[in-house]
């Protein structure tokens, strides 16, 4: 067990910080550190020495500390362990570890120096072609150096393995960013599944290790090898260049160069640097953990990874430095403590962005959002993923391009659209939704709410193919409420319903296929939903109207009307409140002799009286017995031009008929009665009469045969009895008695046509 002792720094003491120095003694003279023993035992007999650099040490650039073999070895003269003063200015865990390791690498080559003197001689003098001699010393010159690196990276294992070691954060930095360390873990793993041990464990790694050490500092072993080999043989130029091609050959890969900075925090950054332009670089914390690896290539891409401190990847990230990538210019993955991705960023040379969330511990009702935003970052859209499979979209108009805000699409796991929420730049609001599944009678149901949440249209489109479309006065400008209308899938239009703002309701409805006879049937019901009036518009051109009396305020409960074609009216019914119904029958078109036909109906539909206006200005009129309380079925009178009656037919339930005719001289009336069979049995003329007046004048002989006779009542319009007088009662079969027969010149004027539709108000 060697110790040395201070004195061994005394030559650099005064160019080196002392902390630095005592912290590098307490470590070297640790004995739990076996691979210090040569260095300890050379240093202590004082074979090698420690020193600054010199001018004439000649000393790489990228080297830390060389060994400067002793002029004379056989003269007992030390070889020197000469270091940079630079390098000894701070106490840090990484500046001791990094000086104790240049001091044990270094010293190796002082254990090997009978080594590399006998390569260099077998180099100089063997009797071997001058290529192969150079292959030997190549060899043997970089497992020379393979081996001093690796019993570095053993005393760095030593180290870690110390309890509670102050050093093993700094330490682990170096082991996970040196690339030739990282070869010596691997191929040691392989000589342990080999079984090997000792010294063929040793030779194993060194001979897997070779090529990595001749990438080290940028071929700077392999080409100062060379260049030596290239003198010493004295190759010609041609020998020389094929020589160092076919070293380059042999040791292809690309070099390398390690750079390294500890901060005053404990945490350290380094650079692994390319031949090829591309780089490595590593964080770790104070504590040796890995934070961040990040590699750039030559042209500017990189690709890297931050870490926890148990070693699990945080995030990961790239970068397309060469701009040679249209998908992205930064991509950045994040990571849960289960490995699971949390969190996408993706960035765009134009500046634009995609974000996608995931719900990796399934608190949030749905898996992930993904989420795009411009240049500005605005939000362009967001797409979430639901965990039943559904998702929903939303697009943000962040530009201002379009009439709305944001619109929002959900779709079903099958794909299927289900539903659009737009938000309008006004404040309204436009729905669409869609029945995917077909468990509704329509594909599309759309609407749209004011900025106050007022419903402002309905758009149905059905299965079917045609659509519904509802209009809502939600301002209050119109007149009406809501306008509800249907078209076919032809495009027709089927019916229309509007909604009065007192509560009343107009309604229209379309024939659109001319299957009904009719076009269009337009309505009006009151607030109470009460029916006030319906006007049917048949094919032909014609009209029917039905007017009701909702309210009861008219002593009739409907009026249906019927118009032609032009318009005009042709007949029309007037139901009254206690059943009967009065009916117009209008000759609109001039084709029949009279204008119009007044007919009244009682509660039983039986007819009770009518009026027949003929087109010179007479009148018929019609009264009859229609609950048999007369002893007439019906009375059929007639009046001329002025209104006056001319005659009159009374019609007895016997069968018998009387006619009166007032037109065979002025004041006198001639009345004929016919017995059932339509015989002759009575005639008789009368004068007009009051009771106590005086009798009228005889009959003028040019009147007539028989005897005059008193008449007690005037012609009148309404139903009467016989005009004769009550002291002459009619035989029933007189023998003078003349047959005649019952002729009826309108036996058809009342037949009833249908259906009867509303008129205009009477």
């Amino acid at each position: 067990m060697t110790i040395i002792s201070s004195s061994v720094f005394d030559n650099i003491r005064q160019h080196a910080n002392a902390a630095l120095l005592d912290r590098a003694l307490v470590l070297i003279n640790n004995q739990g550190l076996s691979n210090l023993e040569d260095l300890r035992a050379d240093v202590m007999a004082g074979s090698v020495k420690i020193r600054l650099v010199q001018p004439g040490d000649d000393m790489p650039a990228s080297a830390s500390a060389i060994y400067v073999a002793p002029d004379d070895p056989k003269a007992g003269h030390p070889g020197y362990l000469v270091v940079r003063p630079e390098n000894l200015t701070r106490p840090s865990d990484a500046n001791v570890l990094s000086f104790v390791d240049d001091l044990n690498h270094e010293a190796k080559h002082h254990s090997n120096l009978r080594n590399r003197i006998d390569l260099d001689n077998a180099l100089r003098h063997g009797s071997a072609p001058a290529n192969e001699r150079g292959d030997i010393y190549m060899q043997g010159w970089l497992d020379d150096e393979t081996a001093s690196r690796l019993d570095s990276y053993e005393l760095r294992l030593q180290i870690n393995a110390l309890p509670g070691s102050e050093y093993k954060g700094s330490n682990l930095a170096v082991l996970a960013s040196n690339p030739l360390y990282q070869r010596f873990a691997e191929v040691a793993q392989q000589a342990e599944a080999l079984g090997l041990t000792g010294s063929a464990r040793n030779e194993y790694i060194v001979e897997n290790s070779r090529a990595d050490m001749g990438r080290d500092s940028n071929h700077f072993y392999r080409d100062n090898a060379t260049a030596h080999i290239v003198g010493t043989t004295q190759m010609s130029a041609a020998e020389a260049a094929a020589y160092r091609e076919h070293v380059a050959n042999t040791f292809h890969s690309p070099g390398y160069t390690v750079e390294s900075q500890t901060y005053d925090d404990g945490s350290s950054h380094v650079w692994v640097r390319h031949e090829d332009g591309s780089v490595i670089e590593f964080t770790h914390d104070l504590d040796g953990h890995r934070h961040s690896q990040n590699e750039i290539q030559a042209d500017g891409d990189q690709t890297g990874a931050f870490y926890a401190v148990d070693g699990r990847i945080i995030s990961l990230f790239e970068t397309d430095g060469a701009g040679d990538n249209a998908d992205y210019n930064t991509r950045t993955a994040t990571y849960d403590a289960q490995g699971r991705t949390d969190w996408i960023d993706v960035r765009r040379d134009d500046g634009t962005r995609d974000t996608t969330d995931y719900d990796q511990d399934s608190t949030q009702a749905w898996s992930r959002v993904e989420s795009r935003f411009d240049a500005q970052g605005r939000e362009d859209y967001a797409n979430v993923f639901i965990d039943d499979g559904s998702r929903t979209v939303h697009d943000y108009d962040q530009t201002n391009a379009r009439g709305d805000r944001v619109s929002q699409t959900h779709i079903d796991p099958q794909g299927r659209t289900d539903w659009t929420y737009a938000t309008l730049d006004d404040g309204g609001h436009d729905w669409i939704d869609h029945d995917q599944t077909g468990a509704r009678g329509d594909s599309i149901w759309q609407n749209r709410t004011d900025a106050q949440g007022r419903e402002d249209w309905r758009y149905v489109t059905l299965d079917d193919g045609g659509h519904e479309w509802t209009d809502f006065d939600q301002a209050g400008a119109r007149g009406d409420s809501s306008v509800q209308s249907r078209t076919d899938a032809w495009g027709r239009q089927d019916w229309v319903n509007i909604v009065q703002d007192d509560g009343s309701r107009d309604w229209t409805d379309h024939d659109q296929d001319g299957s009904q006879g009719w076009s269009v049937v337009t309505s009006r019901f009151d607030a109470w939903g009460r029916q006030d009036y319906a006007n049917v518009y048949a094919d032909d051109g014609s009209r029917d109207q039905h007017d009701y009396d909702q309210d009861g305020s008219k002593g009739w409960n409907a009026v249906v009307s019927h118009f032609d074609a032009w318009g005009r009216e042709a007949h029309a019914s007037m139901y009254q409140d206690d059943g009967s119904r009065d009916w117009v029958d209008h000759d609109q078109d001039g084709s029949q002799g009279w204008s119009r036909v007044e007919s009244h109906f009682d509660a039983s539909g039986r007819e009770d009286e009518a009026s027949m206006f003929f087109d010179d200005g007479r009148r018929r009129r019609y009264d009859y017995d229609q609950d048999g309380s007369q002893y007439w079925s019906r009375v059929e009178q007639d009046f001329d031009v002025f209104g006056r009656e001319t005659m009159a037919n009374i019609f007895h339930d016997d069968g018998a008929r009387t006619l009166v005719d007032y037109s065979s001289a002025p004041g006198y009336r001639l009345v004929s009665r016919y017995n059932a069979q339509g015989y002759l049995i009575l005639k008789e003329e009368a004068t007009a009469w009051l009771p106590g007046g005086p009798l009228p004048a005889p009959l003028p002989p040019a009147v007539g045969p028989l005897p005059a006779m008193p008449f007690y009542a005037p012609p009148s319009a309404a139903p009467h009895n016989p005009f004769i007088s009550p002291a002459f009662p009619f035989p029933s079969q007189p023998s003078w008695s003349l047959p005649v027969v019952d002729d009826d010149p309108y036996p058809d004027a009342y037949v009833e046509v249908g259906p009867l539709t509303p008129s205009e108000p009477w």
